[in-house]
């Protein structure tokens, strides 16, 4: 019986320096920084003044404390919303261009890195961003195409979002059933999103083909964003907007078109949910999973005023929402989280078994009246329990520089010199202003951009 014992203890002894070796590796991992740790106090005041430079600045200097090796995406898509909203255009385009690259390689995960989040969590994975930011990565390297003269390749990445989004269900399906080769009999509880047409990426495209003198084109975006938002009312829970009206037909002789599009609010981020059940005597689940929400907006409405530079003749107008990007975010990362709480019920269901045999160990009659082999299993059963606790986090990377809301305005104008002045209102409150100067000309595209990020 001795010998029985024996082998029994030295087994324990080797599980036992195996689980603490985890258990440590895990503890370290958990105490590194992440992007979730670190203080943004300083960037998101930075954000609300509008000093995007010293946001690149300081992402550039702290970017071994924010981004991990797996963070390639997250920090070149950072990087080019910022350096869009700096007028950095051509720099904006080769960091979004990047970030698309390495969001199709790691679309295709290999299968060890697979294997490794099933076993620790979602943040072992290469991050490969979210649906919405791939989606809304094509509507700002337009916006930069559009703002360097460049109207034939800003309309290919409007074409190009409109590709992306046909293909969220394909891809979905590949990752459903990639995870559930691994299932351990869990399965993805398929999910179906409202989202399926973009008002603002026809409004771009209606905008352009009129620039071009294509009103036949133009005047058939137009219809699209109507429809848009009838059959996406959850997503559009707004009114049209009324200016698109007349942005579809070029001016009379003598005068311009201005479009106006302004980007308000921050985009949604992720946060960690954890859900603890007990089961047994002294063990219970952990489940930690990202739930996406919104950032409360100070903006209530926003205006522009034209001023022009040799008359003085001065229009205002105020302009209307197009876009919910925060409401798209949270809609098309329904069918990710689908995914991410199949991965999540994986690794409790295995770390549950782990536990379950240890229970059913100490019981054993032999064991049960061996004081040595009883504190082993004790001991494991607590490192097993500081191993879920400590490598159990949820994947809450994202990018935290997309805006929530797209709003547009159009204005006929005179042909010649205006300054324009975007004004953002918490009710009569001005929280700030952006002013531009350009040429209104008949044809081509009389385009002004502008963001308040709070």
């Amino acid at each position: 019986m001795c010998i029985i014992y024996t082998r029994i203890i030295v087994f324990m002894k080797k599980k036992l320096i195996a689980c603490s070796g985890a258990a440590a590796v895990s503890l370290m991992l958990a105490g590194c920084l992440t992007m979730a740790d670190y203080n943004y106090s300083r960037i998101d005041s930075n954000l609300k003044s509008g000093k995007y430079g010293d946001i690149k600045t300081e992402l550039q200097e702290n970017s071994s404390f924010i981004y991990s090796s797996k963070d390639e995406v997250l920090e070149n898509l950072d990087n080019g919303i910022i350096s869009h909203f700096n007028r950095e255009f051509s720099e904006s385009n080769r960091s979004l261009e990047k970030a698309e690259r390495l969001m199709k390689k790691y679309a295709g995960e290999d299968f060890a890195q697979t294997i490794t989040a099933l076993v620790t969590n979602d943040n072992s994975l290469n991050y490969k961003g979210e649906d919405f930011e791939d989606l809304y990565a094509s509507i700002f390297m337009s916006l930069n195409y559009a703002h360097l003269g460049k109207n034939e390749d800003a309309m290919v990445e409007v074409r190009r979002f409109d590709n992306k989004m046909k293909l969220l269900k394909q891809h979905y399906e590949q990752e459903v059933e990639k995870t559930n080769q691994n299932s351990q009999g869990v399965s993805v509880d398929k999910v179906s999103i409202a989202f399926s047409d973009s008002a603002l990426a026809r409004w771009l495209s209606m905008i352009m083909y009129r620039s071009d003198g294509d009103e036949g084109n133009a005047e058939v975006d137009q219809r699209f964003i109507g429809e848009a938002f009838k059959k996406q009312s959850g997503l559009y829970n707004f009114a049209v907007p009324q200016s698109i009206r007349d942005d579809a037909r070029i001016p009379a002789k003598g005068k311009g078109r201005l479009n106006v599009i302004a980007f308000s609010g921050r985009a949604p981020v992720k946060k960690e949910n954890t859900i603890r059940v007990p089961f047994g005597l002294s063990n219970w689940y952990k489940l930690s999973l990202p739930s996406m929400d919104k950032r409360k907006s100070e903006i209530t409405h926003i205006s522009l005023t034209a001023v022009n530079s040799v008359t003085g003749e001065t229009v205002s107008t105020g302009l209307e929402k197009i876009e919910s990007i925060e409401n798209i975010a949270i809609d098309t990362f329904q069918q990710n989280y689908s995914i991410l709480l199949s991965r999540a019920l994986i690794r409790s269901i295995a770390r549950t078994a782990v536990s379950t045999g240890l229970d059913q160990a100490q019981s054993d009659d032999r064991i049960a009246s061996d004081f040595g082999a009883q504190l082993l299993i004790s001991s494991m059963q607590l490192m097993t329990l500081i191993y879920t606790e400590s490598v159990e986090r949820a994947d809450v990377r994202t990018s935290r520089y997309f805006p929530a809301t797209a709003s547009v305005t159009g204005i006929t104008l005179d042909e010649g010199h205006w300054n324009v002045t975007v004004n953002y209102y918490n009710g009569r409150r001005l929280l700030f202003s952006e002013a531009q100067t350009l040429t209104v000309k008949n044809r081509g595209l009389n385009l002004v951009e502008s963001a308040c990020l709070r």
